[in-house]
């Protein structure tokens, strides 16, 4: 597997979920007023991990800590590069009346820090914590708070931790540049062939530049290359990426390529 392909694939797992799987608790109540963090649901992680390294690319294991009364330690492993890459953390007890419940939350929990220490959702710990108004009783907020990444935190080595509408960084327009060289070479045409025909895709103009494209718009250059590097390099084991909701790309079907370039003949 390529560097390029090892990139994609970590922007993938870090990209920001959809605002609608985004959950909120409170972290202090005060009266009727709550400080709030974002969180996401132990399922909506498993989906991530579905999505971008397929239902055979990765596991997770499980171990209850006796040093730790209720801690669960859990082990997720991703396959990469041809071997099993593991990363673990713990989870602990959640605050419900069943103790059933509590061991649940516990692995629910070590399994959602072990995928942090992948990139999935660590873009949420930089969001900001924001006071609610808050219904006491019913212990949920009153309204719906709104996710906030403060300006100082939106740049993240992983372009999918950035805000859609924001410029890309230098690192960022280093990473296509590599990309779109390395697709360049692998079918024998000039870099700027390339670049060309991703601004065509993308519905730009031939006069923008890679330092102009928006967040949104780099991970879609991304996607299109990717798929095309993909089809070179493993045409008869194509990994599934995470793909963007309501992406104006189609994906590349049998052996049909984004950009319809071949390799070079081999003598």
């Amino acid at each position: 597997m390529s560097e390029a392909l090892l990139v994609c694939i970590m922007d993938a797992l870090a990209k920001p979920f959809d605002p609608s799987e985004i959950k909120w608790k409170p972290k202090t109540i005060r009266g009727d007023k709550a400080l709030m963090l974002p969180y996401v649901d132990a399922r909506v992680v498993m989906d991530r991990l579905d999505e971008v390294m397929t239902i055979g690319g990765w596991h997770d294991t499980y171990k209850e800590l006796t040093s730790e009364a209720g801690s669960v330690e859990c082990t997720l492993s991703l396959f990469i590069n041809g071997q099993w890459i593991s990363k673990s953390n713990v989870g602990s007890l959640s605050e419900q009346p069943d103790d059933g419940d509590k061991l649940k939350a516990a692995y629910s929990d070590a399994l959602k820090r072990a995928a942090v220490n992948w990139g999935i959702g660590r873009y949420l710990y930089r969001c900001a914590p924001q006071w609610v108004a808050f219904d006491p009783a019913k212990k949920v907020p009153v309204g719906h708070p709104k996710l906030v990444i403060p300006p100082r935190n939106r740049k993240a080595l992983s372009g999918g931790a950035m805000l859609p509408d924001s410029p890309i960084c230098q690192e960022q327009s280093e990473r296509l540049s590599k990309v779109i060289r390395q697709l360049a070479e692998a079918v024998d045409v000039k870099p700027g062939v390339i670049w060309r025909k991703l601004l065509a895709k993308l519905n730009l103009g031939a006069e923008v530049t890679m330092s102009q494209l928006t967040v949104q718009q780099y991970q879609h250059a991304c996607k299109i290359v990717l798929d095309e590097l993909v089809l070179l390099e493993t045409p008869t084991h194509v990994p599934v990426i995470a793909q963007e909701r309501g992406d104006a790309f189609e994906p590349p079907q049998g052996n049909a390529a984004p950009f319809a370039l071949e390799p070079p003949a081999r003598g």
